[in-house]
Order: structure tokens, then C-alpha cells, then sequence
């Protein structure tokens, strides 16, 4: 399911431009506002997992007041897009602690990096860390967030885990997804009897391994290397699934 976004800027253009930039990525912009007015109700509608909004707005209360207002009732990340980053400014912003800032003009690379970011934080911390779905027929699940929209994972088609950097690749028989999660975040999702973390990068489906050897394995063509602190246990869990 796609992400819903409640976007409030009072200028026309602008508001269509970073609607359009929002669709390309992936969200759903549920409404677009140019002021507060009526916010209740919006919100109250539209159930909006983010709100993103100038801080010179239309009507009575400024993006600032309008934050407070909403913060005092609802547990909605809100991230702001303006022009102005005087001290003054910035001050009245830091008593609001919005989950993110961004200054115009604006890169889409910056737009959906920041969104992406916030999003990621506020479900770690909105949702139990294990998230697995159950079924009757073996076939568990658990979601994760991609570009925008949640998507279903089989844990048995997982066969393994990689990080680089600040990505994370889950890859699985049928597709891969890249997240802006840590592995440690994705860890405890995992039936920790059927996977194993076998070097401070990876993690892998014990039932998917293909060969190993003392320093790597394999899992069809992938060449994976083994930790010295995790090879005595990786052997003590294979030996445990073989008997």
C-alpha cells in the first residue's frame, strides 16, 4: 500500500510540482492544502501517515502554530518545506521537533530521501520490532517499506540479506528490495533457528545454503564470506538442521 501524504502549500505551482514529484516516487497525496483551516477534518478524512508543509502558510495560524496544533492531539511525522531559515525562524521551529526540514529550492533526490528516512523511523517505532504474519499453511510473512509502498515478503523465499552502507538488499527467489534500514532493524523479523548472521554485512537462510567451506559459502551463485567470529556457530546450527 502506497504511503499517504497531506501536503499543505499555499502556492499553486509549487504545490502541483512537488505533488507530481511525490506520485513519481510512489506516495499518495491524499489532499492538497494551502492552509490549516479546517485541519481537524482533514485529518480526521484523509488519515495522512506524514504531513509535509511550508511554514508561510494562508489562514490564521503559520505552519509552525499549525504543527503544535497537530502535535498536541495526533502522533503524525511532519516534515517542513521552506524558503526561510533565519534564527528566528529556526528557533520557533525547534520547539515544534519536526521529524524533518528541508529548504527550497529542493532536489527529488532530497524530497524522497528525507520522506523515506522519516517514514522508516516513525514504523520502527510505531510497530513491534517482530512483525511476522502467521499462516495456517507455514508460509509467514512480514512487511517492509520500499520506495513508498509496503510489501509482503515470504520469509522461506528470503535467501539472504546484504548491507552496504546505509542500504539494506533482502534478496529473495523472486525479487529484490532495498531499504534505508539497518540489517539489525530487519534482524528480529527472522526465525532465528532458520537464519543466521555469518559476517557483520550478511545474513543468511540456513536452509538455503548450497556449500561452504572454513571463510565463505555459497547460495546458488552468490559467493558470501564467513566472519572468524560466527563460523563455529553457523556450523552448529547446520548440524542441528541436518539431524
Amino acid at each position: 500500500m502506497k504511503s499517504k501524504i497531506l501536503l499543505i502549500e499555499d502556492n499553486i505551482l509549487l504545490s502541483e510540482t512537488i505533488k507530481e514529484l511525490l506520485e513519481l516516487n510512489g506516495y499518495n497525496v491524499v489532499k492538497s492544502l494551502s492552509s490549516g483551516e479546517n485541519i481537524e477534518s482533514h485529518l480526521n478524512r484523509f488519515n495522512p501517515e506524514l504531513i509535509l508543509m511550508d511554514i508561510r502558510i494562508e489562514g490564521d495560524l503559520d505552519g509552525v502554530q499549525l504543527a503544535k496544533k497537530i502535535k498536541n492531539n495526533l502522533n503524525i511525522p511532519i516534515i517542513f518545506v521552506t524558503s526561510f531559515s533565519d534564527a528566528e525562524i529556526i528557533e520557533r521551529v525547534k520547539e515544534v521537533k519536526p521529524e524533518g526540514f528541508i529548504i527550497k529550492p529542493f532536489s527529488q533526490e532530497t524530497l524522497s530521501t528525507t520522506i523515506e528516512l522519516v517514514l522508516s523511523k516513525y514504523y520502527t517505532e510505531k510497530q513491534p520490532s517482530n512483525s511476522i504474519s502467521h499462516s495456517k499453511n507455514g508460509d509467514d510473512t512480514f512487511f517492509v517499506r520500499d520506495r513508498g509502498w509496503l510489501k509482503k515478503i515470504k520469509i522461506k523465499d528470503i535467501q539472504y540479506i546484504k548491507t552496504e552502507g546505509t542500504y539494506t538488499h533482502i534478496i529473495t527467489d523472486t525479487q529484490n528490495f532495498t531499504l534505508r534500514s539497518p540489517i539489525k532493524d530487519i534482524a528480529p523479523n527472522l526465525p532465528e533457528n532458520d537464519f543466521k548472521r555469518v559476517h557483520k554485512s550478511y545474513i543468511v537462510n540456513l536452509n538455503r545454503i548450497d556449500a561452504l567451506c572454513a571463510k565463505e559459502l555459497k547460495i546458488k551463485e552468490e559467493v558470501i564470506p564467513i566472519g572468524r567470529n560466527y563460523h563455529s556457530e553457523l556450523q552448529k546450527m547446520i548440524q542441528k538442521l541436518n539431524e
